[in-house]
């Protein structure tokens, strides 16, 4: 009699961090992205101050009241509602309004425990309006989103592109709403439209790569019994159109903002051998901004010096005209993206997307206003530009990001993106570029303020840091937790989207999608952000132009991708 016997095998159930750890180590991206969000979340909470109030609300309102004409001018606009925005330690800026609408505004500083009422505005006679009278008109507003529409929008119109298209228009509504003073509608419209965009962007630059849903631009589905040439034609055309308006309208403008008047006051500084930092006496916290904002502004303070609010500060007009304009040839040439050796019917295409992405750009409703108000936005748009029209020349490109990132800190966020989407042999170039050019930097600033001019100028820009604003969500909806949640997610996607980049040379390639990616971040940091202002929109739109609302010419869309 014989036996067999056999070895039963029970099947081991793997580990917990054998299940978690398999698909997670998959996907590090996705690990540092959640790891950041975690930590940051937990760091900024812990770490949050509130805003100091100089002087407690209803001190602040009693002494208004006390005051003869502020009592007689709030007399007469019936207010309801006051908010109390903290500007820095000793200003403060009572808010009266009646309804939705902000109707009075009173500045009042405190220090040593005395209060002093400043400043009164009665809002229900004056009107006030960022820039010129005429890039404020309804009718302008409601007329460059109509060619804006044109440009960008296609058919047939149930394509998910137009709907990129009705929220970027709608931006329009930020300069509508602020003009009437409806701060809180503002807020949440824009705010709205721009996380709608992030996450878009977002899902554009990270998500699965798709192929596009035929589609033809409206502007060449309403031409279409034209010839090449007349289509041609009338966006060369219109484009000269729109940059002739955009060149008038701003070098007319007679309303140039405190942030024109700063970097002149601080550029005419610099003519004189000092450093801005404590010497823009005329605007209030005027020298909050990098060195190169004053140094770019130089050449012209040395012709037309700014002392005061009451000098002429047009230049500043000037370079925003002109960084507008380079901007347009900038986006229409990162638009009009074409092979090597392209036949003649390609190099149509090409400039046609590349117009119309130019047209675009002309008549986004945010620019006209921001454009004559001689603000620096302009001229940080047209250096990330230029940063994107170099992307591929690593010394180059690096070069204008850092001179951007010293012109105004933002772009430092985009760093981290820019390094990891390239590769090893041009990571050394774009390193030495940097340090090259943040050499230049801080050589100017000992030049004009010896050893501790950095300090002074990193003191004076973390006013950026705890100022508030009356226009953001935050003042309504409260920070905590939820704008230490958007600053937590904003690191998250940097870090994640670097990991990403690294590891994909392929995603590292597709400027496209790099450029949906930076423009996410760029949202990120404006929706964490303690001020915000329409006029911001203008340094994010041309990656939104490229990544979202730049496409096909024609009906043949077999070039492109998208992840729509």
């Amino acid at each position: 009699m014989s036996s067999t016997s056999a070895t039963l095998l029970t099947p081991v159930r793997p580990r917990l961090s054998a299940r978690v750890g398999g698909p997670l180590g998959n996907h590090p991206a996705l690990v540092v992205a959640v790891a950041t969000l975690a930590l940051a979340w937990a760091a900024l909470l812990a770490t949050y101050q509130p805003p100091h109030i100089a002087v407690p609300k209803a001190v602040a309102l009693q002494h208004a009241l006390a005051d003869r004409s502020t009592r007689s001018m709030l007399s007469t606009v019936h207010w309801t509602r006051l908010d109390v925005t903290a500007v820095d330690r000793h200003y403060e800026m009572l808010g009266f309004y009646r309804g939705p609408r902000l109707v009075a505004t009173v500045d009042v500083r405190g220090s040593g425990g005395r209060v002093l009422v400043l400043d009164q505005s009665n809002l229900t006679h004056t009107r006030y309006v960022y820039g010129s009278d005429i890039a404020n008109e309804l009718q302008v507003v409601l007329g460059l989103c109509a060619v804006f529409v044109l440009m960008s929008a296609v058919w047939p119109l149930r394509r998910i592109r137009n709907l990129d298209v009705a929220v970027v228009a709608s931006t329009a509504l930020s300069i509508v709403l602020f003009n009437h003073w409806m701060l809180d509608r503002m807020v949440y419209v824009s705010y709205a439209a721009m996380a709608y965009l992030a996450i878009r962007c977002a899902w554009r630059g990270l998500g699965p790569q798709r192929e596009v849903r035929r589609a033809t631009p409206i502007y060449e589905q309403l031409t279409r019994s034209w010839s090449a040439t007349q289509q041609l034609r009338l966006l060369r055309l219109l484009a000269l159109s729109c940059a002739l308006i955009v060149a008038m309208v701003g070098l007319s403008s007679p309303s140039v903002i405190d942030v024109g008047y700063a970097v002149m006051e601080g550029a005419t500084s610099i003519v004189h051998g000092l450093l801005p930092y404590g010497h823009v006496g005329d605007i209030l916290h005027g020298d909050t901004y990098p060195i190169a904002s004053y140094l770019l502004y130089t050449p012209f303070a040395l012709f037309l010096p700014v002392h005061t609010v009451f000098d002429d500060a047009d230049p500043s007009l000037w370079v925003a005209v002109c960084a507008a304009l380079l901007a347009a040839w900038g986006v229409a040439r990162l638009a009009a993206s074409r092979p090597r050796r392209p036949v003649a019917r390609e190099r149509r295409d090409a400039e046609l997307v590349g117009l119309r992405t130019a047209i675009a750009w002309l008549t986004f409703p945010p620019l006209l206003v921001t454009v004559s108000t001689g603000t620096t936005d302009i001229v940080l748009a047209a250096l990330l530009v230029g940063a994107l029209l170099l992307w591929r020349k690593p010394g180059a490109g690096t070069a204008v990001l850092s001179f951007a990132a010293w012109f105004k800190l933002v772009p430092a966020a985009l760093f981290p993106l820019w390094i990891a989407s390239l590769r090893r042999a041009g990571i050394g170039r774009a390193l030495l570029s940097a340090v090259a050019v943040s050499a230049a930097m801080l050589a100017a600033l000992a030049a004009l303020g010896g050893a501790d001019a950095l300090v002074r100028m990193v003191t004076a820009m973390s006013f950026q840091l705890t100022r508030t604003a009356p226009n953001t969500l935050w003042t309504f909806a409260g920070s905590v937790p939820l704008q230490q949640l958007t600053e937590a997610l904003t690191l998250a996607l940097i870090a994640g989207g670097a990991v990403r980049l690294w590891r994909e040379p392929r995603l590292a390639n597709d400027r496209v999608r790099f450029a949906a990616l930076c423009a996410a971040v760029l949202l990120g940091v404006q929706l964490a952000g303690n001020y915000w202002t329409f006029m911001y929109l203008v340094w994010v739109f041309p990656f939104i132009a490229l990544s979202l609302l730049a496409g096909p010419s024609t009906a043949d869309t077999s070039r492109w991708t998208s992840g729509r």
